[in-house]
């Protein structure tokens, strides 16, 4: 159930592909709290599909996001 005055995220535009390892090291570095790049098997990148048509190509316009930081943790 929704709660009034809140803001939610519709899911059924969110999809998850995997990237290629550089521009999630990327993102990592610039954005992530510790600044620095560990060995991963597979990256993997949240995409936001938006209501716009895209500049180029057929189709609406996707755009990778970047995932909120998880809720502290309880003590």
């Amino acid at each position: 159930m929704k709660e009034a005055n809140k803001e939610y995220c519709d899911i059924s535009k969110l999809s998850v592909r995997q990237i290629e390892k550089s521009v999630a090291k990327n993102i990592i570095v610039k954005y992530h709290y510790s600044k620095q790049w560990t060995k991963v098997s597979y990256a993997l990148g949240l995409f936001y599909k938006s209501d716009t048509e895209h500049k180029f190509f057929d189709g609406v316009s996707e755009e990778l996001t970047p995932l909120p930081p998880p809720p502290p943790f309880a003590k």
